[in-house]
């Protein structure tokens, strides 16, 4: 124990301390050193990213409602087919009924019937017999009638456009009809009368009217 701690020797003891030192301090230097080789080393630096260009303008992006906007249709360049007119509906009418307001027995009298249609559309009056009529009535007894004889209608199909007012003319002969655009020989008394327009059997208008004798 002696000697360790108190070298003995020739030499100064600063000599054999030193020699102890560094064989304390070589096996101590290689520990470290085997350490050092054997730590994980740190991740690598990274590469600087290569500068990026700025980005180049990109084109307008066009959506479908654009598109649309832009493409003219075939339907807004193309003009619409006319819808041809239909019959006129006997409530889209207004009629008057003109004539003398008295008149002698086997005399004339000059109805004037005048139509106007209401409707937005042109329509279509069918003046024949079977669709119009204008008959001649004193109460309850049928005196005449124009569909005893077609021929005192136009016979044919009036275009009626809305506003614009349409005049048929029929007389009457101031007597009392038969079938077969005949009249009879019976003289009319004298008294009240009443003229009434129909158009599919709906009533367009009367005309009042006095008979006298001959």
């Amino acid at each position: 124990m002696g000697s360790v701690l108190h070298p003995v020797g020739e030499r100064p003891a600063a000599v054999y301390w030193l020699r102890r030192a560094l064989v304390l301090l070589v096996p101590l230097a290689l520990i470290v050193g085997l350490v050092w080789l054997f730590l994980p080393k740190g991740p690598a630096p990274l590469a600087a990213a290569p500068p990026t260009r700025p980005a180049s303008p990109s084109a307008p992006i066009t959506t479908p409602a654009q598109t649309a906007a832009q493409t003219p249709t075939a339907s807004a360049s193309t003009p619409s087919t006319p819808v041809a007119p239909t019959a006129c509906a006997a409530e889209s009418l207004s009629a008057s009924l003109a004539g003398y307001g008295t008149v002698k027995a086997g005399g004339t009298q000059p109805f004037k019937l005048t139509l106007t249609s209401q409707a937005d559309a042109d329509c279509l009056f069918d003046a024949e017999v079977g669709t119009v009529e204008l008959a001649v009535s004193s109460g309850a007894d049928r005196i005449w009638t124009t569909d005893h004889c077609a021929k005192l209608l136009p016979g044919k199909t009036l275009t009626l456009s809305k506003g614009k007012p349409v005049e048929l003319g029929i007389d009457w002969p101031v007597k009392r009809s038969a079938k077969g655009c005949k009249t009879t020989k019976d003289v009319l008394g004298a008294g009240t009368y009443v003229a009434t327009a129909t158009y599919r059997n709906v009533t367009l208008a009367r005309k009042v009217m006095s008979v006298t004798a001959k």
